[in-house]
């Protein structure tokens, strides 16, 4: 509960929870920025690593980029501004030519995860 308001005093320019998934929720950041993100594989390898011991690098990975329920706290911050016990997993970039998106190694990512209007 400590890091939203630690986030905040070390300048978050945009904060949300992962409920419904890293994807879905970094994308929503985005459009309502106008902006892109790329996430780095390098950087969520670490948080895929324990799952893909049970599950598999696939499914490792899904639940990491589209899993939810995880209520972890996504922000972005300066390279500079980023406070303790944040975890980079990408960076900011412009929109795409397709407007505002989330990549992985420059490939568009589909929405995933939990959609609350979804049938």
């Amino acid at each position: 509960l400590a890091q939203g308001p630690a986030a905040a005093r070390a300048g978050a320019h945009a904060m949300i929870d992962l409920s419904d998934g890293l994807v879905r929720d970094l994308r929503r950041v985005c459009q309502a920025s106008g902006t892109g993100a790329e996430l780095d594989r390098s950087l969520l390898a670490e948080f895929v690593a324990p799952l893909a011991r049970v599950l598999g690098q696939e499914v490792g990975w899904r639940c990491v980029l589209a899993g939810g329920e995880e209520h972890s706290l996504l922000a972005c911050f300066a390279p500079q501004d980023r406070p303790p016990g944040w975890h980079p997993v990408g960076r900011v970039t412009e929109a795409g030519a397709d407007g505002p998106g989330v990549r992985l190694e420059g490939e568009e990512l589909g929405p995933g995860g939990w959609d609350h209007f979804g049938g």
